[in-house]
């Protein structure tokens, strides 16, 4: 009976010790991420903010060491709603992208059915897929539209 008290109790120290050391590992987030996340918690209340696995995303889009990041409101639950940032339009999606100065703008806001990442004609772009109702047609029936990074923002090719 002590040696399974003595091991459950080393497993419970290392998973701790484990758990620790990922949350002291994991990047602080900038401000401006953090901000979004702390509205998307109270936009919850009464009922308890439970960010899913995929609900923040991060990369380095263009190759310059920052991440850019996605909050991706599909992976947001409040309380015993799943997805309620959701719609036939898709889900709440921003995407924050540096600005070069070491704070972040806010490059997409908006209810999205899909959003990408691809090289477009050597170029890095965002392909976002948003609900039809964009383009006059059925939610059902994506309209997509890929926007070009300037440097400082995402737009349509010119």
């Amino acid at each position: 009976m002590r040696l399974l008290i003595g091991v459950a109790f080393t497993g419970l120290c290392a998973s701790t010790l484990i758990s620790v050391a990922m949350a002291q590992s994991q990047p602080k987030l900038p401000v401006e991420v953090q901000q979004q996340i702390d509205e998307s918690r109270k936009d919850c209340e009464p009922d308890k903010a439970v960010f899913q696995p995929g609900f923040i995303t991060h990369r380095d889009f263009n190759e310059d060491g920052v991440d850019l990041y996605i909050l991706n409101d599909e992976h947001l639950e409040c309380g015993a709603n799943l997805s309620s940032f959701c719609g036939s339009g898709g889900c709440s999606i921003q995407v924050f992208a540096s600005n070069g100065d070491g704070k972040y703008a806010k490059v997409l806001d908006d209810l999205v059915q899909r959003v990408g990442f691809p090289h477009v004609k050597g170029r890095l772009a965002m392909h976002v897929d948003f609900g039809g109702a964009e383009c006059g047609r059925a939610n059902v029936e994506p309209c997509a539209e890929t926007l070009f990074w300037n440097g400082s923002t995402f737009s349509p090719a010119n």
